[in-house]
């Protein structure tokens, strides 16, 4: 990644426990076993948290209006830099297990 778009792994692992307990996953998505990956960029406030949220790719509107509450109430982050790249995986529980969503980073887009 460039040095403008560094991401430590403290954050990431801050954020995806966070996502763990704050993840309303979708009804209907969940109803019609919708999950998959979105692609999504920002950058960070002033105070640290995600402002500026850019949604490249995303599988349902509802999800994408989770990950953005999702950012926009998220701990503060670490990082520095202009514009951070990442995509999270929701994924539909099965057999009673926990919805989830994972963040991982990724490199920026043309």
């Amino acid at each position: 990644l460039k040095k403008d778009t560094i991401v430590s792994a403290d954050d990431i692992v801050r954020f995806n426990r966070y996502m763990a307990d704050a993840l309303k996953y979708p009804e209907k998505d969940v109803k019609n076993g919708n999950e998959g990956i979105i692609l999504v960029s920002f950058e960070l406030n002033k105070k640290k948290v995600p402002s500026r949220i850019r949604i490249k790719d995303g599988f349902s509107k509802e999800s994408n209006k989770e990950l953005i509450r999702l950012l926009a109430e998220s701990p503060k982050w670490e990082s520095s830099g202009k514009r951070i790249y990442v995509s999270v995986r929701f994924t539909i529980g099965k057999a009673g297990a926990k919805h989830t969503a994972v963040l991982a980073t990724e490199k920026p887009w043309k």
